[in-house]
């Protein structure tokens, strides 16, 4: 992060025009103030829900979940088969929707291989990124047909 590249000192929140500015100030900040304060309404109130609710804060589910979800998952009787999760992790202003579900990571390493060619001859080369243009749109059709952009 370039630090010249803000106008105020990153790790110091800055509120402007109603908002706040820094790191980390709209990433999840929102959504773990927003999860404490339901906890703490619904705590104060004589809504019983019908089912537990706990809450489970971790990092890194960007980079593989190492060390955030995955151990939680592998201890015995933190979730159950029918348990419900919810991650707060997006949505809009207005609150019409929230994500439901979160993305995963899938790191490829894909080689292409050509065949160079001499300008008067182009039919006889095969340019290596043109075919590896082809196989991300190629993936990048399928993936949008076979699963739907509306969340289920």
């Amino acid at each position: 992060m370039a630090r010249e590249l803000w106008y105020t000192d990153p790790f110091e929140p800055v509120v402007r025009d109603g908002k706040i500015y820094g790191r980390g100030a709209e990433d999840n900040g929102q959504a773990v103030v927003a999860t404490l304060f339901t906890l703490k309404a619904l705590l104060s109130s004589t809504i019983k829900p019908p089912i537990n609710v706990g809450v489970a804060y971790v990092s890194d589910e960007e980079s593989g979940s190492k060390y955030g979800i995955i151990p939680l998952l592998e201890k015995v009787n933190v979730f159950r088969a029918n348990d419900i999760a919810i991650v707060p992790d997006s949505g809009t202003p207005d609150g019409t929707e929230i994500e439901v579900a979160e993305k995963s990571i899938l790191w490829l390493k894909i080689t292409t291989k050509g065949r160079q060619g001499h300008g008067s001859t182009p039919e006889k080369a095969l340019n290596a990124h043109r075919v590896g243009l082809r196989l991300v749109l190629e993936l990048d059709d399928y993936l949008h047909s076979k699963y739907s952009a509306i969340d289920r």
